[in-house]
């Protein structure tokens, strides 16, 4: 597998992952936004239901207030008999129809309006609704139940070192242990004269309708499930939205509401979370009403509520999915069809590669790989110009090395015919001179014979695998044959050799002749007339090689011009002469699978050293690109 199919199932991972962890981060925070806004509502219309329960309460009292201030409870407390027994039918008559009209009035929230005398603490008339008696009202004797009584609080109280004429100067409401609410208002009946003589009026409210009654438009809206319930201090619930609850302790009817029934009890306020019989999760905001020993809370369905966001968070999820695979799909189609165009691509070059260089690529107008196939067909057509280039560069170059190699060596044999020629004139009288000259002239026709033979087969002169001339040879007479006859031409210099009794190696012995000659005179050509040393040395080189080393101590050359210049046919420093001398040393060294070395410093000579295998060796053709070691 390439890096780029390893590289796309991570980057395809990690973008869906990414698209995940975003879509959750935007859930999440949706959820808490949606959360934040439940608990604000719930909370606002918690407090809205405990600010309507004491609206109601203020309300109420207000109309009972109004109601013990009529003077028909003067008439009922004096028909009264000094017993406190209850008044007969004809004295409460015109109590009974007034209390009608009363509770009529309120809508259903009474229960029961008991007539007390302050005194005594006793119920003078109860007055409850009542369908088939006369007004709606039915009247009844008796004692108040202690519920009421203590309820009543001081409103009912006998001892009046509780202060009636303070206490009692306007109605309180209090929650009995019946679950009612219970109102008291003083009915001042003693008159101007007997200003201490007082009696109550104590209403009695249904708890359930008159929390119903405040919950109107709290409950039920807005599309979202929503219980209101009501709690005392004894953990009862005197109301809720499911009748069947009513009345009944609030842990045990709903374990689930056991830690907000807690909190309620203690009278705080605030909300919190619970699991509902439905297993679904559910918010309740709850406040205390002031006043009374009660607390009342709004609860709403928050799995409900947010039924829709988790709707949509997953329907998000899902089409941010969708719309990765797809955008993935397409991708792999793309890349699939770039492929095919790549591989188009890759067939085509390793065509070229085989030495077809006539393939082309079609471009298509569409196509994402037309810059590369337009590309690649110019690359091909000049491929093509540059193969045609090189072949006739190394044409030339060939033509170039034989050129060198034989016009060095006519140079040399020229030479040698000018040398024999110039002596002639001043030594042909010599019987012995005549003889060396016979000689010379042999071993000149005999070079330029050679000269003639290498020209008609110029591929067997380049070419180092072919050396018809290679044997065994000492090179130490060579190498002194060569010294001497430098000795015989230069006068101004001192040459040395220091030369083993014997060196054999398998050599072209004539040019390895040629190479140590064009050395020795290129060290005395680079002294000029100046006074120097020549050293010529010879040896072995470990088991399979020998070397040839020639020293001068002439100026010496910079790196530069060694590294760019010095084998570098037609490149030369001296006045006369073609620049051919090192580069023909060079190619004859190479072609015997050899090496030649350079070590030279401004001011202080060079040193050149040939390296050659003491055994014929295999070599590769030879080629016109050497390296040079300094």
């Amino acid at each position: 597998m390439n890096l780029r199919a390893k590289l796309f199932p991570a980057l395809f991972a990690a973008c869906v992952a990414l698209l995940a962890l975003v879509s959750v981060a935007q859930y999440r925070r949706a959820a808490r936004a949606a959360e934040e806004s439940l608990r604000a509502d719930t909370a606002w219309r918690a407090a809205r239901l405990a600010r309507g329960i004491e609206a109601e309460l203020r309300e109420r009292a207000d109309d009972l207030a109004r109601q013990a201030a009529a003077p028909a409870w003067g008439e009922l407390y004096r028909a009264a008999s000094p017993a406190g027994r209850v008044p007969p039918p004809p004295a409460t008559d015109g109590a009974r129809a007034r209390v009608g009209d009363f509770f009529a009035a309120q809508r259903g929230l009474c229960a029961a309006l008991t007539f007390v005398r302050g005194a005594e603490g006793r119920p003078l008339a109860r007055f409850e609704p009542s369908q088939s008696e006369a007004a709606g009202v039915r009247v009844v004797a008796g004692e108040l139940l202690p519920a009421h009584v203590e309820a009543g609080g001081r409103g009912l109280a006998t001892d009046q070192s509780q202060g009636l004429a303070t206490d009692q100067s306007k109605p309180r409401a209090a929650l009995a242990r019946t679950g009612a609410v219970v109102i008291n208002a003083p009915v001042a009946v003693g008159g101007a004269e007997n200003p201490t003589t007082f009696a109550a009026l104590a209403l009695e409210l249904k708890t359930d309708a008159l929390v119903a009654r405040a919950a109107e438009g709290l409950v039920g809206d807005a599309g979202v499930p929503r219980d209101a319930f009501a709690l005392d201090r004894a953990g009862r619930l005197l109301y809720h939205s499911n009748p069947a609850l009513k009345f009944r302790n609030a842990t045990e009817a709903t374990p689930q509401l056991a830690a907000l029934a807690a909190e309620m009890d203690a009278g705080r306020a605030g909300a919190r979370p619970f699991d509902g019989a439905d297993g679904a999760l559910w918010l309740a905001a709850y406040e205390p009403v002031k006043g009374l020993d009660l607390s009342v809370a709004v609860a709403a369905n928050e799995t409900a509520a947010t039924a829709e966001l988790r709707r949509a968070g997953k329907a998000y999820v899902a089409l941010a999915l969708l719309v990765a695979c797809a955008a993935v799909g397409l991708v792999l189609v793309r890349e699939r069809r770039a492929a095919r165009r790549i591989e188009r691509v890759a067939r085509a070059a390793q065509a070229v590669a085989a030495g077809n260089l006539d393939e082309r690529l079609d471009v298509s107008a569409h196509d994402r790989t037309r810059t590369i196939a337009e590309s690649f067909n110019l690359m091909t057509d000049r491929l093509r110009e540059h193969l045609r280039r090189e072949s006739e560069n190394q044409q030339f170059q060939a033509f170039m090395r034989l050129s060198a190699m034989l016009t060095h060596d006519l140079k040399n044999a020229i030479t040698g015919l000018s040398m024999l020629v110039s002596n002639m004139e001043r030594q042909f009288h010599r019987e012995e001179f005549r003889a060396d000259a016979v000689t010379s002239l042999r071993e000149a026709t005999d070079k330029l014979r050679g000269l003639v033979a290498r020209l008609n087969k110029p591929v067997e002169t380049l070419s180092g695998e072919y050396r018809s001339a290679l044997r065994p040879t000492d090179l130490v007479p060579l190498i002194r044959r060569v010294v001497e006859e430098a000795r015989v031409r230069s006068q101004f210099h001192e040459i040395e050799a220091r030369l083993p009794d014997s060196l054999a190696a398998t050599v072209d012995a004539e040019r390895v002749e040629r190479v140590v000659e064009n050395l020795v005179i290129n060290g005395l050509e680079a002294m000029g007339k100046n006074e120097g040393r020549l050293t010529v040395e010879a040896g072995q080189e470990g088991e399979d090689q020998i070397f040839l080393a020639v020293a001068d101590t002439g100026p010496g050359m910079s790196q530069e011009f060694i590294r760019a210049r010095l084998f570098q046919p037609f490149s030369t420093t001296k006045t006369q002469g073609l620049g051919l001398g090192l580069y023909t040393c060079r190619e004859v060294v190479q072609a015997h699978g050899g090496r030649i070395e350079v070590e030279s410093r401004r001011s202080s000579g060079t040193r050149f050293r040939v390296v050659l295998p003491s055994r014929p060796v295999s070599l590769p053709r030879a080629t016109n690109s050497g390296s040079v070691k300094n």
